[in-house]
């Protein structure tokens, strides 16, 4: 292989600190649709980093800091039905 198909190969193979929708369950634990619902819906969802024309993932880093912002914020209260008349 020459220098440029090396260089080439590197460029485009995916880092591990990168995850690839189809992976993101193994690591957050979300299902990809949840994951494309919560990227339309939460603004504190990570986004995702384009690489090269067709392929986005998403930064390992964004994907466990928003894990611990979770896990860190209050919980909810949970909602008490209407009372019946």
């Amino acid at each position: 292989m020459t220098l440029r198909g090396e260089l080439w190969t590197l460029m485009n193979k995916p880092s591990p600190l990168l995850v690839a929708p189809s992976r993101i369950q193994d690591v957050v634990g979300i299902s990809k649709t949840t994951a494309y619902r919560l990227l339309k819906s939460d603004p504190n969802f990570p986004p995702l980093v384009r690489v090269g024309e067709r392929s986005s993932y998403w930064r390992l880093t964004d994907l466990q800091t928003w894990v611990r912002d979770l896990e860190g914020a209050p919980k909810r209260a949970p909602r008490r039905p209407h009372d019946a008349k």
